[in-house]
Parts: C-alpha cells; structure tokens; sequence
C-alpha cells in the first residue's frame, strides 16, 4: 500500500506505486473510507497538472442481459495525490500487475487530450 509517486524518466512523467512503474490499463485497487477496495484500471494521459484516474466498469442490467450493451458502461474516479492504493489481487491471492489492453478495453481514450473547458486542472 502506497501512494502513487510521479518520477521524471528521461524527460518524461511516470507514476510509480511500490518502486514499480504503473502503465496505462494496470489494474490497481484504491483505498476507500471504512477500509473498503475498489479495482480498476489506471489511466492518466501523462499531464502534470492532471490527476490520473481509476477506470472501473459500471454494474446494470447489462449484466444479465449481455446483448443490451455491446461493452458495459464504465466510470472513473480522479485519484487525489494523497490516495492509497496497491496492486489488485488475483482471486488466490497474487499481485496483478498485467496491463488491459485488450480491443474491448475503454483504456484506448487515454490518448485524446481533451481540455477541461472550466479550467479544472485535475
């Protein structure tokens, strides 16, 4: 458990969580109050003045009807810099530091950089 830490690499800005370097589609879990986990997948478009954020998908009907929806909806929560997180466990237990990159992924938006309008550097 840690929080992310952004390192400059040859110029360019990374998180790190636990001395190893978080790509993009990496799932991790966040710490929430009263001690509950949330899993998601890390984004961050690589702007300094952007928090990076936890992609999760979204529960529904969609569930039991897969057919409604092509890819269930998803969310995604802002990760103040001052957030715990860790590395997602696997159901027995292990570290999963895989990266999501599969063509069903939402992770692909990361790459358009669209200005927040309100100004909002988060």
């Amino acid at each position: 458990m840690a929080k992310l830490e952004l390192r400059r690499d040859r110029g360019t800005l990374h998180h790190y969580l636990d001395g190893q370097l978080v790509e993009v589609g990496a799932r991790l879990e966040v710490l929430l109050r009263g001690g509950q986990w949330i899993v998601g997948h890390y984004d961050w478009n690589g702007v300094e003045a952007r928090w990076p954020g936890l992609r999760f998908e979204l529960g529904g009907p969609w569930e039991t009807e897969p057919r409604m929806t092509p890819r269930p909806p998803s969310g995604v929560m802002a990760l103040h810099p001052d957030a715990t997180l860790r590395w997602a466990r696997t159901a027995v237990g292990s570290i999963d530091r895989k990266v999501e990159n599969d063509a069903e992924s939402t992770m692909p938006m990361r790459r358009f950089h669209h200005p927040d309008p309100t100004g909002d550097a988060r």
